[in-house]
């Protein structure tokens, strides 16, 4: 279970996201960066849920090609959001601290 996930895709990429995670009952949006060449689209819940299942941005990520995913999940939710997240087929990345950033799936604490 995720709080929000950030997706950042190739410019031209996002709103297709943002349009599979909406029709999963996710909120969604997508900013341009067009002078990096990518776009970032921010995944949450409706204002009453905390929390969705991995299925549900694994779904919204589809087979696009991704630079780098960053799933916002709590402390005590850390180690089976990786697994589950390994499982749907977004690759893991140790966690991430404020000084070191990963490329590909990288799993932070909200906390």
């Amino acid at each position: 279970m995720i709080e929000a996930a950030k997706v950042i895709v190739p410019v031209g990429e996002g709103k297709e996201i943002e349009g599979r995670a909406v029709a999963a009952g996710l909120r969604a949006t997508t900013e341009s960066y067009p002078e990096d060449n990518v776009e970032e689209v921010l995944v949450w819940t409706e204002e009453g849920a905390n929390l969705f299942e991995e299925s549900l941005l694994a779904q919204a990520v589809g087979d696009k090609h991704y630079l780098e995913v960053q799933v916002f999940v709590p402390a005590s939710l850390l180690t089976s959001a990786k697994a589950k997240m390994e499982e749907l087929g977004i690759p893991t990345a140790r966690q991430l601290n404020e000084k070191e950033w990963k490329p590909g799936a990288t799993y932070e604490t909200k906390y």
